[in-house]
């Protein structure tokens, strides 16, 4: 842990070698004359906080907190400062997994921005061994017990707090008070129902039919419009969370429609993206756009050089227009206009001067352009 002499690495599942800064616990088991086990937690907690993960182990551990029914092994490893060994190692087996706060810390490491994610365990079976040599860790075989009371659950069994309020997610509908509240309401519960239903699919396709066969008369122009332009609600994504771009992070991004500028060079706009996994980019289909790949005029990735100036939401993505989605999303959260410059303040053209990022340009699926040696781009004659 950063605050001591002393190391502590937590592995979680698959995921290895995270760095703690802090470890408590405290819980309730029946153990024998030894000090070993001989029921299981009656009720427990394991609170952890780490500001050291790597992205590869932020998406695995969102992935697991994520899931309702996913339980893991867990143990805490504490270094000795020499390094000859361990001084003690804390385990718990059949874990539920929850991670309570995310939050930007402007310190950071060594001067890099940084997250502290704190994580809540809740073990079925938790146990506690003295250190020894250097060597792996070794859980110990599962016991028998001839009382097994139901699996500690973290704090009250009370709902999880909702992702968005009533009126939170009402105000990503484009047109929402022109039209019954009772279409609202169930886009609502379609959203809500989705994501803790393990086949979402009707429920997708239930919000897309009513947003699709929803019209209202805009108030300033008097023209028909379809609700939310028929795009999802919520900005196209649940399990929001925020995140801050940083090196090495890559995203690219599909731009329907692009013009080339008095200097010649692609005007950029828009603020979707996708982040781009070790695994490769997310394909077409998993970003549930509108219309077909080659409605698109540029295809280009963004390489982050130095941390942003602001932050994103990032989601996983709504299937929709008749895609698959569930891949991945970033909308990045661009400040608004500024009346004081007049203008906005920030723009991928000037992100890019100012060399916070890198635009490189991969594809013109429409074949309006050509992509030239040199990150340059040309109109087909």
């Amino acid at each position: 842990m950063q605050t001591s002499s002393i190391e502590a690495i937590l592995s979680l599942g698959s995921i290895a070698g995270i760095p703690l800064d802090a470890s408590r616990c405290a819980w309730q088991q029946p153990i024998d004359s030894r000090g070993r086990p001989r029921g299981k937690v009656r009720w427990g907690r394991w609170q952890l906080v780490t500001s050291r993960l790597t992205l590869a182990q932020y998406e695995e551990l969102q992935a697991l907190a994520a899931s309702s029914t996913a339980v893991v092994d867990a143990h805490v490893t504490f270094l000795r400062a020499d390094g000859q060994g361990t001084l003690s190692t804390l385990w718990g087996r059949n874990c539920c997994v929850r991670t309570t706060v995310e939050r930007f810390d402007s310190r950071g490491q060594d001067g890099e921005p940084s997250w502290w994610v704190y994580i809540e365990l809740a073990p079925e079976e938790m146990g506690k061994q003295a250190g020894g040599a250097p060597g792996p860790f070794v859980m110990p075989p599962p016991r028998s017990y001839a009382y097994t009371p139901p699996m500690a659950v973290l704090g009250p069994t009370t709902a999880p707090k909702p992702e968005y309020t009533s009126d939170e997610f009402k105000a990503t509908i484009g047109g929402a008070d022109q039209v019954s509240p009772k279409i609202i309401e169930q886009l609502f519960s379609h959203f809500n129902a989705a994501k803790s239903d393990p086949n979402p699919g009707p429920h997708w396709a239930a919000m897309e039919e009513l947003i699709r066969t929803t019209q209202y008369t805009d108030p300033k122009s008097g023209s028909t419009q379809t609700l939310n332009g028929g795009w999802p609600p919520a900005n196209g994504g649940f399990n929001r969370r925020t995140v801050r771009p940083t090196p090495p992070d890559k995203f690219d991004r599909y731009q329907k429609y692009v013009k080339l500028g008095a200097d010649g060079l692609p005007e950029l706009s828009g603020t979707f993206t996708s982040p781009i996994p070790k695994g490769g980019a997310f394909d077409y289909e998993a970003r549930a756009l509108e219309g077909v790949e080659t409605d698109y005029d540029l295809m280009y990735e963004i390489e982050i050089l130095k941390p942003l100036p602001f932050t994103g939401e990032e989601a996983e993505i709504i299937p929709w227009h008749g895609h698959e989605g569930n891949g991945v999303q970033t909308k990045m959260l661009f400040p608004g206009w500024d009346p004081v410059i007049n203008g906005y303040p920030w723009s991928w053209k000037k992100l890019e001067e100012e060399e916070y990022i890198r635009i490189t340009y991969k594809s013109s699926p429409s074949g309006k352009f050509e992509i030239l040696p040199n990150n340059q781009v040309s109109l087909k004659k």
